[in-house]
């Protein structure tokens, strides 16, 4: 024996919901629950671009520093390599000053070599130079990406938040403009097998109770 032969009020039921084969009272009702649902997902879903958002500029923020880090590494090697290198060009100056001095021997106080000895000795200080020069040039430049690329990082990081603000207000509107709706077409008054009465009924001064016992909305 079914629910609906016992008499117990399952038949009644399944008729609001079925309508007896015809579109049942509670038809009435889809409208406004697709409107419901379909506001809740697109608020959700801007919700969901907003967090990914900003998840993905902390990423990027993440990797952003390991590079800068790696491009101030590479400077103080920089640094480093040419230290060594002004030093080796200094040495290889003196080696060649000690030389001129060897060869010219008793000599080495004539004007001439003095004067050699004299250019030699700028070219080797020139040299060195020059060598920690573009060792301090390439590391500065190496420390100039390296805070730039750190810089852009936090500006992405500060644009993804400033856009999950903006998605966050269009989430809490699509959901105000999804309740709005859903009150517009949540059916009340006669439309309502659970009784009521609508907005426009109280507002056209009918009796809030006129539907109450309305047969026909029971399929009676």
């Amino acid at each position: 024996m079914s629910l609906r032969d016992t008499g117990t009020g399952w038949d009644k039921i399944g008729a609001i919901f079925s309508g007896g084969g015809k579109p049942g009272p509670f038809a009435a009702y889809m409208p406004a629950i697709a409107i419901a649902v379909s506001s809740g997902f697109k608020a959700a879903g801007l919700l969901s671009q907003g967090a990914g958002g900003v998840e993905a500029a902390s990423r990027s923020k993440q990797a952003a520093e390991f590079q800068a880090q790696q491009l101030e590494i590479n400077s103080g090697q920089a640094l480093a390599s040419s230290q060594r290198r002004a030093y080796l060009k200094g040495l290889e100056g003196q080696r060649l000053i000690s030389a001129i001095k060897a060869r010219a021997g008793a000599g080495g106080a004539d004007p001439t070599v003095l004067n050699i000895i004299a250019q030699a000795e700028a070219s080797r200080a020139y040299a060195m130079q020059v060598e920690r020069y573009e060792g301090k040039d390439t590391a500065r430049t190496l420390n100039m990406k390296a805070a730039a690329t750190r810089y852009q990082a936090d500006l992405n990081v500060a644009d993804a938040k400033s856009a999950k603000r903006g998605y966050d207000f269009a989430a809490f509107g699509t959901l105000a403009e999804g309740a709005s709706l859903f009150q517009k077409y949540w059916p009340t008054g006669k439309d309502n097998p659970l009784g009521g009465v609508s907005k426009m009924d109280e507002q056209a001064g009918e009796d809030p109770f006129a539907y109450e016992n309305d047969p026909s909305m029971w399929g009676g």
